[in-house]
């Protein structure tokens, strides 16, 4: 084996261990390269299995839409198989003053000499209604790690091969609607039993997806596993995909109000005041008054 190249001591004090790391996995590249055929059928034997088809994929709310995709999970994974991968996720800087994370995160094919990589500036505040609110030394790394996780994604699936991922993602997606080691009835009974432990009854899973229980397909089923496990995570809320919508008196289980008795009609209420007419006509005015007497004529008597 060829001995590590020595470096000046100028150097520093870190970097002599990163460069024994890195030439000691270009090292085992070429000394044992993949099998990428090996690699595929371990693949598909992984998202096989329902429990780990679960975690694949994850949704969440951007811009009234909602987005789907592969988790980091699923990442990690088939990049572990594939084999000669490496990433992470690395703090370059922190600025106390400003609040301020610089993370890097990267992924190197080792054997193919394929490396992706990318920065994000992280402050260490966290958004709200109120303005938002500065966090905690604890929580500050937590919202570090899970930016950095989201990044370390994209670039994993940068350096895989294309086909190799989208085979990974038909294959959990397969499993979910029931053709890996569980029917698809009995996905669908367990996902709507733990839908129901957050309160979300089958009829509104009915009316969300638009159809009957019965007459769900595979995809259905998967679509709501996804969202299911996302909510679980954390990642969305459940009522902002499935609202409650208009409540019926029948799933209320209250009887409607029976018609009110006709003696009853009135009661309760305030009697009217009643207004009598005199519809007598009025009387004649020249009626009651006596007849002018004729004035004698006036004349020449004889």
């Amino acid at each position: 084996m060829q001995a590590v190249p020595q470096l000046p001591s100028s150097v520093p004090a870190e970097l002599p261990r990163v460069a024994e790391e890195v030439y000691t996995g270009v090292l085992a590249a070429r000394l044992f390269p993949r099998d990428a055929e090996a690699a595929r059928s371990e693949m598909l034997l992984v998202c096989g299995q329902r429990r780990f088809a679960d975690q694949a994929f994850y949704s969440f709310w951007r811009d009234d839409e909602l987005m789907t995709g592969p988790t980091v999970y699923l990442a990690r994974e088939i990049a572990r198989i594939w084999g000669h991968v490496q990433h992470g996720v690395t703090q370059v800087s922190w600025d106390e003053e400003l609040g301020l994370s610089r993370m890097q995160a990267w992924a190197w094919d080792v054997q193919a000499n394929v490396r992706a990589s990318t920065e994000v500036i992280v402050p260490a505040r966290q958004d709200g209604r109120d303005g938002g609110k500065l966090l905690s030394d604890r929580d500050v790394y937590e919202h570090n790690a899970s930016v950095g996780a989201r990044r370390l994604r994209a670039m994993i699936l940068g350096v895989l091969p294309h086909w190799y991922v989208e085979e990974a993602k038909d294959a959990c997606h397969e499993t979910l609607t029931g053709g890996g080691d569980t029917t698809l009835t009995d996905l669908s009974l367990d996902m709507v039993g733990e839908y129901d432990k957050l309160g979300i009854g089958v009829d509104r899973l009915e009316r969300y997806v638009g159809r009957d229980a019965d007459a769900w397909s595979g995809y259905d089923v998967a679509s709501l596993r996804v969202l299911l496990r996302s909510v679980q995570r954390r990642e969305i809320d459940v009522f902002e995909v499935i609202p409650e919508g208009r409540v019926t008196l029948e799933e209320l289980h209250v009887e409607p109000p029976a018609d009110p008795k006709p003696e009853d009609a009135t009661a309760g209420k305030k009697p009217s005041k009643v207004v009598q007419l005199d519809l007598t006509p009025p009387a004649d005015p020249t009626a009651d008054k006596p007849e002018p007497e004729a004035k004698p004529k006036r004349g020449r008597s004889k």
